[in-house]
């Protein structure tokens, strides 16, 4: 089983004091993790494809850990013909990337994403990144030719630096300027040259068994993060109730015709800040997961089947659920 992490590409990592192995050690398993570039060292991307900066750095990475496991995984006692990626949040929609990327094909016999897909409106950026890394470190030109050759100049320190500044991580479901695209490279074989649902549409992927997971209100760290930063009143805006998916024009009629629909189906005409709880059903988890279970489902040579499961962990603590039992010695 190989282990992706989450992060919204921007954050994260596979070390064990995050993702422990304890579970997954006590069964017959072969565990790989590994970490991959992140941020605007792993997701710039520029449009024109003759400057060698087509995106996703990243989940080439991911690429080449996969062939490394075929050439190596018998080493560690693996079966390299069974292999099961799995993923939560960014790690999940890098699981369907993968499985609709030529370039994994055979990399991986199984596939499991949790809480997250490569549909998601985080999940994709919209090649804008570079341009507007620009403007923060004062290049002002438009020939990405130019910017590229500023940018090199400038040291990695500064570069993470200014890109604090372009990505705002409270900014919910619209821009990321970091994170996968659709590639325009002319000199080497693109990870992704097509938007994922016109490959998911098509057919054209790779078709393993899959499983897919979310939680209940899965937003729900979100808002705490928003709460804290004074973010809240954006969260709960009308903004945040139109899918970016459909392309909206903000304040057009259109606009705000979807905005009363939304209210009136879901919110039954009252205001959406009156019920926290009813806008992160509807912001998060649930909306998605079906979306990409009626596009798979149209297309899928394996049966799909729906489970519902629900559990509270004792703790969140790892090491710590026998402190229950502390009140009964006497």
């Amino acid at each position: 089983m190989v282990y992706i992490h989450g992060g919204g590409y921007v954050t994260g990592s596979s070390k064990a004091a995050i993702y422990g192995p304890e579970y997954l050690m006590m069964e017959d398993i072969i565990l790989v993790t590994f970490n991959y570039r992140l941020g605007l060292m792993g997701f710039l991307s520029l449009n024109d494809g003759s400057l060698g900066v087509p995106g996703n750095a990243g989940l080439k990475d991911m690429v080449m850990a996969l062939k490394w496991i075929q050439r190596n995984i018998k080493q560690f006692s693996g079966d390299p013909n069974n292999v099961t990626i799995f993923g939560e949040s960014a790690g999940g929609s890098a699981v369907h990337y993968l499985m609709l990327s030529p370039m994994a094909k055979g990399l991986f016999h199984k596939a499991i994403a949790q809480s997250g897909c490569a549909t998601n409106g985080w999940a994709i950026s919209t090649r804008h990144g570079a341009h507007l890394l620009a403007d923060v470190l004062g290049i002002h030109a438009h020939d990405e030719r130019v910017i590229l050759e500023h940018l090199q100049q400038v040291s990695a320190e500064e570069l993470y630096e200014a890109a604090e500044k372009v990505w705002d991580p409270f900014y919910i479901g619209r821009y990321r300027p970091f994170a996968p695209t659709i590639e325009t490279t002319t000199h080497e074989p693109a990870f992704i040259s097509e938007h994922p649902l016109k490959i998911i549409k098509s057919g054209r992927y790779n078709k393993v068994p899959m499983i897919v997971g979310s939680c209940s209100r899965e937003g729900m760290f979100v808002y705490a993060m928003c709460t804290a930063n004074m973010k809240k009143n954006h969260l709960l805006s009308d903004e945040t109730l139109v899918p970016a998916s459909l392309n909206l024009r903000k304040g057009s009629g259109k606009y705000k015709e979807v905005v009363e629909q939304i209210k009136r189906f879901y919110f039954k005409g009252h205001d959406p800040k009156s019920n926290i709880d009813d806008i992160f059903r509807v912001r998060f988890g649930i909306p998605f997961l079906i979306r990409k279970f009626s596009r798979f489902r149209s297309i899928n040579p394996f049966e799909i089947i729906n489970i519902k499961y629900r559990f509270l962990p004792k703790s969140v603590l790892k090491h710590t659920s026998f402190c229950n039992a502390i009140q009964d010695v006497s």
